[in-house]
């Protein structure tokens, strides 16, 4: 027996040019709305109106220049507590967290499309506070987020892999030259730069665990996680080819340059599906149009 599913039109029939305002296709409340929609949360009548009285493209331009130039979240008194530093450990971090939580809520609604891209790069680069119940790794993992949102992305990767949040959700934190883990080394290709089973072997995500090990140095709950030598891998690994005795910043180096194109259309597909549309089939996702994006 055969079944015949018939595929849905795309809801947006749309190429990437960009909107120019005619009289049969005009610059509207409705499309002012559809905007802050697709790169926010929600929009008011004052911004509504001054967003009418610019052109749809220098309005769009403003909201990107402006996200990129917000200032960091403000850290918290906490920030970098540890659990020496707390007087009632059972009952103050359980405060923090909802505290935290809740300004976290507040940081993405009133900072837009800012707060719309942390949002993104929150359900991209994935932890769980229920793995670590640490605020001050919860802070510096969204402030990570919040920093890098619009920034470098190769600088992302490397920064985000080694906060608490990631090291200790990950299994990083275990990883030694005597006992290997290879869940961060498997995350990073399949979830954060690659996509599953594109452009990757089990021997690189072996080998790539092997120079990642080293993050083991841990002191207290809730304290900083710190390089260890004596736990890092000093053999010879070998990553998409490349020989050498490699640590975790020529582990990125290697990534980025062995594997660039395919890392940027694995990530321009992700904001495009996120931000523009689900249907990712046709002609838009060239070499071009990546190197624009």
């Amino acid at each position: 027996m055969y079944k015949i599913i018939a595929r849905m039109p795309s809801c947006n029939p749309s190429g990437l040019e960009i909107f120019v305002p005619d009289t049969q296709n005009t610059w509207n409340k409705s499309k002012v709305q559809h905007a802050h929609r697709r790169l926010g949360f929600s929009t008011s009548s004052l911004t509504i109106n001054s967003a009418l009285s610019s052109t749809p493209s220098a309005y769009i331009d403003g909201l990107i220049t402006d996200a990129i130039a917000l200032g960091a979240m403000a850290a918290p008194s906490w920030s970098n507590m540890s659990e020496s530093d707390y007087a009632d450990i059972n009952n103050e971090i359980p405060i923090q967290q909802e505290e935290l939580a809740l300004h976290f809520v507040d940081d993405m609604l009133e900072n837009g499309l800012r707060g719309r891209f942390t949002l993104f790069w929150h359900n991209h680069f994935v932890t769980r506070l229920e793995d670590y119940r640490c605020p001050s790794w919860m802070y510096n993992y969204y402030q990570t987020l919040h920093v890098y949102a619009f920034g470098n992305f190769k600088s992302f990767v490397s920064t985000i892999g080694t906060t608490p949040a990631m090291l200790v959700f990950l299994n990083g934190f275990q990883n030694a030259a005597a006992e290997p883990n290879e869940n961060y080394a498997r995350e990073l290709l399949e979830l954060f730069t690659l996509g599953v089973n594109n452009g990757y072997t089990q021997t690189d995500i072996v080998n790539i665990s092997r120079a990642l090990t080293g993050y083991t140095g841990y002191t207290e709950y809730c304290a900083s996680l710190s390089f260890n030598s004596d736990d890092f891998d000093t053999e010879d690994k070998t990553i998409f080819d490349q020989t050498g005795n490699w640590g975790y910043d020529d582990v990125i180096d290697i990534l980025f340059e062995e594997r660039g194109d395919l890392i940027a259309t694995y990530i321009c597909s992700k904001i495009y599906a996120h931000f523009v549309s689900p249907d990712l089939e046709g002609t838009w996702m060239t070499s071009t149009t990546i190197k624009k994006i």
